[in-house]
Parts: structure tokens; sequence; C-alpha cells
């Protein structure tokens, strides 16, 4: 079975203004929309987790079979349990990964912008 790590997000609105202005989000949807209407019915994807991208796969999953749904990995990592959108729950394979030190926060915190 095809197995496609899925990498993508879209700027959050409240985060540095740089992300926001450079990426054509329409184009970024779009194309999630593609990977999983292609993938899913025959193969896998495994994603990480994302504020804006989480709801947009499990939205379009969903309406699909069980089985195929079931082909939809989420990797969330349990430094953002706090901000977790309501979607991770609802998806039927999620994986939860340990937190890190605190290199990452510095980095998460870095690309958040003053």
């Amino acid at each position: 079975m095809l197995s496609i790590f899925l990498s993508a997000s879209i700027p959050l609105p409240h985060r540095n203004p740089k992300y926001l202005e450079t990426a054509d989000a329409a184009a970024i949807r779009d194309s999630i929309r593609a990977v999983v209407s292609v993938v899913v019915p025959g193969g896998q994807i495994v994603f990480g987790g994302h504020p804006e991208t989480t709801p947009l796969i499990r939205v379009l999953v969903h309406g699909m079979t069980p089985n195929v749904r079931k082909r939809v990995i989420l990797y969330q990592s349990h430094f953002f349990k706090t901000r977790f959108s309501p979607e991770v729950s609802e998806f039927e394979e999620v994986r939860f990964t340990d937190a890190v030190d605190a290199t990452l926060t510095r980095v998460w915190q870095g690309c958040a912008g003053p």
C-alpha cells in the first residue's frame, strides 16, 4: 500500500505576518484536498497535526467509509496538548508523541513572532 507523509500548514493570522503574506492559503488547501482524494482511497496518509490542516483533513475524510478513514494517521505531540483542535479526537488513528525539551519551545515561540 502506498504511504504518503503529508507535511503542510497554513499560516495562522495571529502569528508572524511574514508567513501569512508569503503563503497562498487557497493553493495549500487545494493541494491538501487533491492529495487526500487521490491517496486515501487506495493508500495511506500520515501527517502531523496543525491547527489549520487537521480540521480540513478531518472534513475531507469524514464522509469516507470506516475502512478508508483508518488510512489517515495523525501524529500529535503532547507538547501542544493544550492547543489541540477539537477534530483531533475525531480521527480514528491518532498517535501521540512525547513532548520534547525546551528547544522546541524556543523554536515555536520564534515562529510566532513578536
